[in-house]
């Protein structure tokens, strides 16, 4: 990897575990279920940062399984977080809606 490409990552990985860290703390504190599906959204976005520099790295090959020709880990990883973000929003807004009935 070049210089640029691995402080890139180190700045990735620095500030997605301070988000990491600070949702992992907000999660103690809450019992909303539209903040634990963000949360659980940036973990799993956190997780899969880490994923993709490890396979950079060449420690862990996430290419092995694959489904109708694509890599289910790599895609796991980079759905995943959406699949959160989306459902906390669409929960947020389904409530919202509710309450002014």
């Amino acid at each position: 990897m070049l210089e640029t490409e691995v402080f890139l990552y180190i700045v990735k990985l620095f500030f997605g575990g301070i988000i990491a860290f600070l949702a992992i703390l907000l999660l103690s504190r809450t019992r909303d279920a539209v903040w634990v599906l963000m949360i659980c959204g940036a973990v799993f976005g956190y997780a899969g940062l880490v994923f993709d520099v490890l396979v950079k790295v060449g420690i862990a090959d996430g290419f092995s399984i694959q489904a109708f020709g694509l890599p289910l880990v790599p895609l796991f990883f980079t759905v995943l977080p959406s699949l959160f973000f989306a459902a906390a929003l669409i929960l947020k807004i389904y409530r919202t809606g509710k309450k002014e009935d």
